[in-house]
């Protein structure tokens, strides 16, 4: 099914999805009880990375330069080979 997805997906279809993402992560909080999850959840989970827009930064600047090659690769060495295993 993966390998199927990937497949029919166009260069078009992965911007747009990028895209998508890039605004997911980029998105700053709506309101406190927003913004209070979202530490209460670094503190539970022990990680304590308070400034998630820096690594948000990072992470959104590595999608832009991700290709459809570079995703299936990816899935194939990583997602697919490790279904198999």
């Amino acid at each position: 099914m993966i390998e199927t997805k990937l497949r029919e997906l166009t260069n078009d279809e992965l911007k747009s999805n990028v895209n998508a993402l890039i605004d997911m992560k980029l998105e700053i909080h709506k309101n406190l009880k927003e913004e209070s999850t979202f530490f209460w959840r670094e503190i539970n989970n022990g990680t304590l990375r308070f400034d998630r827009s820096y690594f948000a930064d990072q992470f959104c600047a590595a999608l832009r330069q991700l290709s459809l090659q570079e995703l299936t690769d990816f899935s194939t060495l990583f997602v697919l080979i490790g279904i198999i295993q």
